[in-house]
């Protein structure tokens, strides 16, 4: 597990932690099976995951990956890091748009 994350992970956690974001609990770096999901609402089986240049040419393990938590009944949704870090309010305007009629 990684200590303490990037900058837009970082931006994005102060907005999901204490039930800020929708009023849904939020987890940190959260294990699921043999993945780590960037955070996690369990309750309501949701996973956000900040993809930057970590993620480029590893799209197959993405694949994989969003296959199983998928598969474990969670809604995968990725952002960009570079939309986070730039563009935060459009980009959970965004988000309430995916996880509200959830």
């Amino acid at each position: 597990m990684r200590q303490g994350g990037n900058l837009a992970e970082v931006l994005m956690w102060q907005e999901l932690k204490h039930r800020k974001f929708c009023g849904l609990k939020f987890s940190r770096q959260k294990t699921i099976g043999n993945y780590i999901a960037d955070f996690a609402c369990e309750s309501g089986k949701i996973i956000i995951e900040v993809d930057g240049i970590s993620h480029i040419g590893r799209e197959e393990y993405d694949i994989e990956r969003d296959a199983y938590l998928e598969g474990a009944g969670f809604k995968v949704i990725r952002v960009d890091a570079e939309d986070v870090k730039y563009n935060l309010d459009s980009t959970l305007k965004q988000l309430k748009k995916i996880i509200i009629p959830l």
